[in-house]
C-alpha cells in the first residue's frame, strides 16, 4: 500500500537505527558492548544525511510530476 518510498526509507532507517543502539550500548555498558563515536563515525552520520535527504528529494520530485500528470493539485494525496 505505502510502495517503494516507504520501502527505501525502511532500508536507510535500519542500519541508522542498529548504529544508534550500538553507540548508546557502548555509553551505557561503559564500553563493555556496542560501538564508540570514533573518527569516521561522522562520515557515517553524513552519508545518513545525504541518504535521507536523497530520499526527500525523490519524494518531492515524485509528487511535482504526479501532479503536473494530473493537471494541477489534484495529486496531493497521492503521495506520502
Amino acid at each position: 500500500r505505502h510502495g517503494s518510498v516507504l520501502r527505501v526509507f525502511v532500508e536507510i532507517a535500519r542500519p541508522a537505527l542498529v548504529w544508534a543502539v550500538e553507540l548508546a550500548a557502548w555509553t551505557l555498558s561503559r564500553g563493555r558492548y556496542g560501538e564508540p563515536w570514533a573518527g569516521e563515525s561522522c562520515l557515517e552520520l553524513g552519508g545518513f544525511g545525504i541518504l535521507l535527504l536523497g530520499l526527500a528529494l525523490y519524494v518531492r520530485g515524485a509528487r511535482e510530476r504526479a501532479a503536473a500528470a494530473l493537471g494541477g493539485g489534484a495529486a496531493e494525496g497521492l503521495l506520502p
